[in-house]
């Protein structure tokens, strides 16, 4: 299967039955019992991220799904990533595709970025 880098929001009611392992060997919603949520209803965006810095940047895997995603969503979503404070690093290097997170959360602190 050729991997598409476009993501599909779905809405989870129960993990135990409306979850299928995904082609990456990840947990994915089933499209069959799931339905499918529009962008533009998205006021929080959970991001992952392998490292961070306190200016928002934000380190991926470097398949740019997260990049991409980013700009769809509404102006006024926030972009929040969830992260160990071991995850934040000095300065994460940018490029002019990569996107900034707005909300940084660790078990010491919130960091705004907005």
């Amino acid at each position: 299967h050729p991997v598409k880098k476009d993501m599909i929001l779905m809405k989870l009611d129960n993990p135990e039955t409306e979850l299928i392992q995904g082609p990456f060997g990840n947990m994915e919603p089933d499209p069959y019992k799931c339905k499918v949520v529009p962008i533009d209803s998205i006021d929080i965006a959970v991001i992952p991220g392998l490292a961070f810095d306190e200016k928002g940047g934000r380190l991926g895997t470097g398949k740019g799904y997260f990049d991409l995603f980013i700009p769809k969503l509404p102006i006024t979503a926030r972009k929040v990533s969830l992260a160990f404070e071991d995850q934040l690093i000095q300065q994460v290097p940018m490029e002019s595709h990569d996107k900034y997170i707005d909300i940084i959360i660790t078990e010491k602190r919130i960091i705004y970025k907005i």
